[in-house]
């Protein structure tokens, strides 16, 4: 619809959602400029990530589905240098970073999986950085435990900003950023719970003045 009365024209259907049920199905809208991303998920079981998601590119006068899976996934989207980048889960990498240009072929896992195999990074609270990249929070393993990781559209920018498995990033909607800096609340292992603030502009990330 174009906002105006008659407008409204039906997309698509939702036939590559199983037993699907308008009551247990919601969908997430983002804006990607010329197209928008559309999440449709079906609520089905008891946990968090019983389901099934469809993700949809839809602009002005068609639907296409771009990614279907078996699960409740596809988490915290944002848009850099053209392309829209969210959290999604695949069988043999578990819950990474992808990313879509708007096409079937452009929607995919980044040309890398932070972790390796079904442990997975479990990407949160993805932000925009404008001319850096994306930042967001990611599990590193057992030796770092939760970390802020930029991804520049090429390559990771992590690392260990906090060393430890209890340092690092304590709180999932904590992270802000101004201008080149990251603010978050962090557990640091000289200080405790504190604000930790991140440099953006470098080859690698790096803590700044909580030494």
């Amino acid at each position: 619809s174009d906002g105006t009365p008659g407008t409204a024209q039906q997309l698509t259907t939702l036939s590559a959602i199983p037993n699907f049920d308008p009551q247990d199905v919601y969908a997430y809208l983002f804006d990607a400029g010329a197209y928008a991303l559309v999440f449709v998920y079906l609520i089905d079981g008891p946990y968090s990530d019983d389901g099934f998601t469809a993700v949809y590119r839809v602009d002005r006068n068609s639907a296409t589905l771009l990614q279907a899976v078996p699960r409740i996934t596809g988490y915290g989207v944002a848009v850099y240098a053209g392309k829209v980048y969210f959290s999604f889960h695949s069988d043999t990498e578990g819950l990474e970073l992808w990313e879509s240009d708007g096409s079937v072929a452009g929607t995919h896992m980044v040309a890398l999986p932070l972790q390796p195999g079904p442990t997975s990074a479990r990407p949160e609270n993805l932000i925009t950085v404008p001319g850096i990249g994306v930042l967001f929070q990611a599990y590193l393993g057992p030796a770092e435990g939760r970390e802020p990781v930029l991804w520049n559209g090429a390559r990771y920018l992590p690392m260990s900003v906090l060393p430890g498995h209890l340092s690092g990033v304590t709180s999932n909607d904590s992270m802000v950023v101004f201008g080149t800096r990251a603010v978050m609340i962090g557990n640091h292992p000289n200080a405790g719970g504190e604000l930790i603030t991140v440099d953006l502009t470098g080859d690698m990330l790096f803590e700044w003045g909580m030494e």
